[in-house]
């Protein structure tokens, strides 16, 4: 069996959540003049969920937490995923990190099969980011597709409810077309969380990120061509990710 694994890369997911928390409408000044329009879509966000009193600390995904070594994630997955179909370990040429990817036949809350991977830092050598995705291949059904968003609507649900520091998570945030960040979040001690979705449809609204400005209606954007994937992604350090950086001076 010819079984495909997304990229095992840290840098770029981390970049990404930085990138989304930058970008976040609740950090964006209110002023007079005119502001670039913010595209947003409350497409997929949760209406029902659990309003905690504690702050959310990223932990980590099943009994595998971040800081653990490469053995005792072994030992979690062997625990978490005994039907485990595929295996891979690559290190990454650039960013000098370790990962090992699994497939699992099936994992809640989405349909299908699921890709997990857990990246381990280039210095500390402890697990540092895991990667979960489901991917529906090929064309799928506009059923497939909403059986999708509902999984990221699930784990958003089990996010939004904390405490969260001010100005550090993005809800709805639409990056381009047919990708809809539904949850993005940073805890106080830098650790990182995303719920992001690429090929759903949405209702998407453009804001001005100005106190006066008129509402504009949302306007229905719908699904791109081609696959839908829904990612999970859980880093412990999202200012400063543990990989590579050459010594100053060495080119």
């Amino acid at each position: 069996m010819n079984l495909s694994f997304p990229p095992l890369r840290l840098a770029p997911a981390l970049q990404r959540l930085g990138l989304m928390l930058a970008l976040s409408v609740s950090s964006m000044p209110f002023v007079s003049h005119a502001q670039p329009a913010v595209s947003i879509s409350f497409t997929g966000q949760p209406t029902r969920y659990l309003v905690q009193s504690e702050p959310y600390v990223v932990q980590g995904f099943g009994r595998a937490r971040l800081g653990m070594t490469f053995d005792e994630v072994k030992a979690a997955i062997a625990a978490d995923h005994p039907q485990v179909l595929q295996t891979r370990e690559k290190v990454d040429a650039v960013d000098r990190t370790r990962a090992i990817a699994i497939l699992v036949p099936a994992l809640a809350p989405a349909p299908g099969a699921a890709t997990i991977s857990y990246v381990f830092g280039h210095q500390s050598q402890r697990l540092a980011a895991i990667n979960v995705a489901w991917v529906l291949e090929g064309e799928p059904s506009a059923a497939q597709r909403d059986a999708l968003l509902a999984a990221g609507t699930q784990l958003a649900a089990t996010l939004v409810g904390y405490q969260w520091p001010v100005g550090s998570f993005i809800r709805g945030h639409v990056p381009g077309p047919g990708t809809l960040v539904v949850f993005s979040g940073r805890d106080a001690q830098g650790g990182g969380v995303e719920v992001r979705l690429d090929g759903v449809g949405l209702a998407m609204e453009q804001r001005l990120a100005s106190p006066d400005a008129a509402a504009r209606p949302a306007v229905w954007m719908p699904a791109p061509a081609g696959a839908a994937r829904l990612r999970y992604s859980l880093v412990s350090r999202v200012e400063r990710p543990d990989v590579y950086r050459p010594a100053a001076g060495a080119f």
